[in-house]
């Protein structure tokens, strides 16, 4: 028999209609574009990319306009604003 497996999407409450997320991106935010981050990633419909600064960096808001927020943890927690992602 068939189990279960999560999958992440996103929903468009709009009209109901959802898009699968590439499953290496976490699920902190999601801003009114439909743009998603979270961990290292920021998602653009079905594909996403990794936030420059690599493995050491986590995104955990974006704004409207496209700004991300979050933070870098090399030696220490620093904040970090990434533009244009």
């Amino acid at each position: 028999m068939g189990g279960t497996s999560p999958a992440k999407v996103r929903w468009d409450v709009r009209n109901g209609s959802y898009t699968f997320l590439d499953q290496e991106v976490g699920l902190d935010d999601v801003n009114a574009k439909g743009v998603v981050v979270g961990g290292d990633r920021v998602a653009h419909g079905g594909t996403s990319r990794i936030l420059p600064g690599g493995g050491n960096v986590g995104a955990k808001a974006i704004a409207d306009t496209g700004t991300i927020v979050g933070f870098r943890n090399a030696d220490r927690v620093t904040p970090v604003r990434w533009t244009g992602c």
